[in-house]
């Protein structure tokens, strides 16, 4: 298990990285129950409540970091979409206390966010429930969650996407995962990329 002396701390900017692998759309609205998408829906209201904030206070690239984790939240929200409108029309210049200000609110977001992404990752099907945790690190990392990431690895990997598995092991793998965590992550890697050559060249031979 991870040891909580080797919790990662990291700045806010940090957590504000963008993973490809991470970002992209869990699948499409009508594939998700029901309660999983409503779920969504509150992450998304979450950083639309922050991004409104930002565009109050003219901070225009945070209200954009706002829209974008919104829209890979719940793409298809009416809520995103109308913030995505009021957004383009932010002016002026922000005051030099509006950035800390906004800082100390998008602490407590990040948190929100992390927690919701954590309760989905305990209840999704993998490699779903990885691509929540990864999302869930990336907002705030804690060694309760790089220790569900052990738990959810060989799920994900026999879940039969291999290839997904191996992006999501590869994109943890660049979130500063424990010391003792990194070999597990690049192990799952390697034996996903096999399994899915694998399973490609049978589907191949297959069809002959």
């Amino acid at each position: 298990m991870v040891s909580r002396m080797n919790a990662t701390r990291r700045p806010l900017a940090a957590a504000l990285i963008s993973l490809a692998c991470l970002a992209a759309p869990v699948c499409a609205k009508d594939a998700l129950p029901a309660a999983e998408q409503k779920s969504l829906e509150r992450v998304a209201a979450a950083w639309v409540k922050l991004g409104v904030y930002a565009a109050k206070k003219r901070l225009g690239a945070q209200a954009a970091e706002c829209l974008r984790r919104a829209q890979e939240a719940a793409p298809e929200s009416k809520r995103v979409a109308a913030f995505a409108q009021a957004s383009t029309t932010i002016k002026g210049q922000a005051k030099g206390s509006a950035l800390k200000s906004y800082e100390r609110k998008a602490k407590k977001t990040l948190a929100e966010v992390a927690k919701s992404y954590e309760a989905l990752a305990r209840s999704a099907p993998a490699p779903r429930s990885l691509r929540y945790l990864g999302r869930a690190l990336v907002a705030e990392a804690t060694p309760a969650r790089w220790s569900l990431v052990e738990q959810a690895l060989p799920s994900a990997l026999s879940s039969g996407d291999m290839k997904g598995a191996s992006e999501l092991a590869a994109s943890l793998s660049e979130l500063s995962p424990p010391p003792e965590l990194k070999p597990l992550l690049e192990r799952y890697v390697r034996l996903a990329a096999v399994g899915s050559v694998v399973l490609r060249q049978a589907k191949s031979h297959a069809m002959r």
